[in-house]
């Protein structure tokens, strides 16, 4: 009888041909579905990290953007010779903190306000207004005061001043442009008096004269046909925009000349579908033009929407004034106490006058020094493995979000920047 023997390595290719075992099959699999349970896990993680990373960056320069440009503007305020308000005199009303002449604030509007007239678009209940008047974007010019007589109700402004300076008059001919296309601009004039006696007229016409410069036509003078009454705005808004709503008699002639301009900072009420008011809030911080003093909207800001930044969900404002005279603009350290303090705005309880002898206006008593701008900028989609603090006031508008939350609001990641503003010019 013969015997027969396997090698080692013939049974372990024998067993090889028979391929793997169940176990064999099911740890591999195991070990599969771990492997891929951390890969798909970290790739998930990496890209909610960087949704959310982006939705910061967003966030981020919707603060920037929004705070940059109304800061632009509000140092700004009252350029040209406005003041920051007018007292009542008689039966003119006057305008007074909060409805200043260079400044005003519509304090937490309420739901349906409108930016200007009903045709313009709502602002987002409960959040601020803030209006902004003076010779904002253009050049306060020297005018040629030898032809000021306001007998003729002429100005005229040349390139180079009385001073030798050279003048860019590109605004002023834009603004007579405007005027005879039958869209008159507000300019607001300064007596050689002294700068405390201006005035403000209708400018409805004029002509501009060329000259060539290195080949270059450049505007050399302007001549500016005005009225002090009548005309489209000027009787029913710009005079009330003076001291006891008349034209100054003193008024003979003009040092200084300047476009007036009125700039409405607000944030938006727009829904994701702006034709079904119940869909999600979209709210953005915009900016409208209007004449000065009136609700009646610039046509270079026809919608009066002029968007800056994409989800800002509140402005508030806060007016800051020395009251007691030592050179400070003091704010109580107690929310509790901050309705005695020296801000407007800064709490719930404060009032436009003295609670004991209504109609006393004592926020009117001192120059406004301060305006202290905060907003409130989420992101776009939620973080559902996020709570945000709660908040409880911003400025006079009051929270009060529990401290334990489960309400989707807190989900958003939301970011607060405040800014103080001195003013340049009031």
């Amino acid at each position: 009888m013969q015997l027969m023997f396997r090698s080692n390595s013939s049974r372990r290719a024998s067993q090889a041909s028979r391929g793997f075992t169940l176990i064999e099959m099911l740890l591999s699999m195991t070990i599969t579905v771990m492997v891929m349970t951390g890969v798909l896990t970290l790739f998930q993680l990496s890209g909610r990290l960087a949704r959310n990373q982006n939705q910061l960056a967003d966030l981020q320069q919707n603060l920037r953007v929004s705070l940059y440009d109304t800061q632009r503007y509000a140092r700004m305020a009252g350029r040209g010779g406005l003041p920051t308000m007018l007292p009542p005199v008689g039966a003119y009303t006057g305008h007074m903190i909060p409805n200043g002449a260079a400044i005003a604030v519509g304090n937490n509007v309420g739901a349906g306000t409108r930016i200007g007239n009903i045709d313009s678009p709502p602002v987002l209940a409960n959040t601020d207004t803030l209006t902004i008047r003076g010779v904002l974007f253009g050049s306060v010019y020297q005018s040629e005061v030898s032809v000021g007589d306001f007998g003729t109700n002429t100005i005229k402004v040349g390139r180079l001043s009385a001073a030798g300076v050279n003048q860019d008059l590109t605004v002023l001919a834009e603004a007579i442009t405007n005027a005879n296309a039958g869209q008159p601009e507000a300019l607001i004039v300064v007596s050689p008096l002294g700068t405390g006696l201006y005035g403000i007229v209708e400018l409805v016409n004029g002509t501009i004269d060329d000259e060539l410069i290195d080949g270059v036509n450049e505007v050399k003078q302007v001549t500016m046909n005005f009225v002090t009454a009548g005309g489209t705005h000027q009787t029913a808004y710009y005079l009330q925009m003076m001291p006891g709503g008349v034209f100054p008699t003193q008024m003979t002639s003009a040092a200084y000349v300047g476009v007036l301009e009125e700039y409405r900072y607000y944030v938006r009420e727009i829904h994701a579908d702006p034709a079904d008011p119940a869909s999600r809030l979209v709210p953005r911080l915009s900016r409208a033009r209007f004449y000065p003093g009136s609700n009646v909207k610039h046509p270079s800001n026809p919608t009066a929407a002029e968007d800056i930044a994409d989800n800002v969900w509140d402005l508030q404002i806060a007016l800051g004034v020395d009251a007691d005279g030592d050179g400070l603009v003091e704010e109580a350290p107690a929310p509790a106490a901050r309705d005695v303090d020296e801000w407007l705005f800064n709490s719930k309880d404060d009032e436009l006058d003295d609670p004991a002898a209504p109609g006393t206006w004592v926020w009117n008593a001192n120059q406004l020094e301060l305006m202290r701008i905060t907003a409130l900028v989420r992101t776009d989609q939620r973080d559902i493995k996020y709570v945000s603090a709660p908040i409880d006031y911003i400025e006079d508008r009051e929270y009060l979000e529990p401290t334990l939350s489960t309400d989707p609001e807190r989900q958003y990641r939301r970011r607060q920047v405040r800014s103080e503003i001195d003013f340049r010019n009031l």
